[in-house]
């Protein structure tokens, strides 16, 4: 609230995935549209340690489809985003662009005025805006 809300920074989310199951997850999160995006998102990281515990790779598929109906998602719509061939090559695209770009190699990464930052508090996050910001 004190950054984003002010217009003091700009927060730019971007998807990271290190596998397959990672790509279909963001696949599935897609199919909702930019309006549903985050709230199917926030579905998907919640129940993370469930669905990556498909023995199969068809079961994770499935364990991300039951998200996406629990969603709204009707089953065709899944389908649809789940084969979409160039969602998943632009998606990759985009993501091993942006890796080389910012050496991003683990979750959560942030990078603030092109320098990498990994997981930290809240307060050492603040104190590295507040040093950009001049406060």
């Amino acid at each position: 609230a004190d950054y984003i809300e002010t217009g003091k920074v700009r927060f730019v989310y971007r998807e990271v995935f290190f596998d397959r199951p990672g790509l279909w997850a963001a696949m599935v999160a897609r199919c909702g549209g930019t309006e549903r995006y985050f709230g199917i998102a926030d579905l998907i990281y919640k129940g993370q340690a469930n669905w990556v515990r498909g023995n199969t790779p068809a079961e994770v598929a499935d364990n991300l489809r039951r998200i996406g109906r629990t969603a709204g998602l009707s089953a065709d719509e899944l389908e649809a985003c789940l084969t979409n061939a160039d969602l998943a090559r632009g998606l990759v695209a985009r993501y091993e662009q942006q890796s080389a770009e910012h050496g991003i190699n683990s979750t959560p990464s942030f990078v603030i005025d092109g320098t990498k930052y990994g997981n930290m508090s809240f307060d050492d996050f603040a104190a590295i805006i507040d040093k950009r910001l001049g406060v």
